[in-house]
């Protein structure tokens, strides 16, 4: 395999949600992997003010970004602010065509703000309220709901209602599975489509997706 040059690494923004925990079944040798950390947020902060604080955790000058779910929103919205080699997206959406329309409940209704952000993270795992492919991805993610602040989670579920990316991102690669239950794959014009990949494959189909990064991300 190739190797990269040493100032080169691939930045990885894990969805709402998650952390760093959510790539620990990415393996990608000759290349610095980094994954960002979503501060706390203001919760009138926009979305794009919010990408700008992140940029300050980038430390190369080569960078891939590469989002999951509303890291990939992120990630675009990155892209938009510096110049990056590539964007990748996984399970996300780019752009508000992509976005399922019930989210337009989200960008009308205020309903956030009343949320009880914290009975819910207590309550999902016992509750089984969330299903994301598999019973590993599952308890994965309950355990990362459980340490995500509750500002982040609030602040964040209303950023996608309202987001209404219309720019075409350039160099944007995007993987997405057929079954993906947050952003159907009727809406979403994917380059690499995982069948029965789920919202959470990046964990439980790890394997292909290690396959599909590889060859992204070294190819010339």
């Amino acid at each position: 395999m190739p190797h990269s040059p040493a100032n080169k690494a691939i930045y990885f923004l894990p969805g709402l949600g998650a952390d760093k925990r959510l790539f620990d079944f990415i393996e990608l040798e000759g290349i610095e992997k980094v994954c960002i950390k979503f501060p706390k947020p203001d919760l009138s902060e926009s979305i794009s003010d919010y990408s700008r604080r992140l940029i300050h955790q980038i430390k190369h000058k080569d960078i891939i970004l590469c989002g999951v779910s509303m890291g990939g929103i992120l990630a675009c919205e990155i892209a938009k602010i510096i110049s990056v080699e590539k964007v990748i997206l996984i399970s996300s959406i780019k752009s508000v065509q992509e976005k399922p329309r019930r989210f337009n409940v989200i960008k009308w209704l205020p309903f956030t703000d009343l949320l009880p952000i914290e009975t819910f993270k207590h309550k999902a795992r016992l509750m089984n309220q969330i299903s994301l492919g598999s019973q590993k991805g599952n308890d994965l993610f309950y355990d990362m709901l459980e340490d995500t602040d509750s500002d982040l989670l609030k602040w964040g579920i209303k950023q996608v209602g309202l987001w209404d990316n219309k720019d075409e991102v350039k160099n944007l690669i995007h993987i997405h599975g057929d079954r993906d239950e947050i952003f159907p794959i009727a809406k979403v014009k994917a380059d690499f489509v995982i069948k029965g990949g789920s919202h959470f494959m990046i964990v439980d189909r790890a394997e292909e997706i290690n396959g599909l990064l590889e060859n992204i991300v070294f190819e010339s």
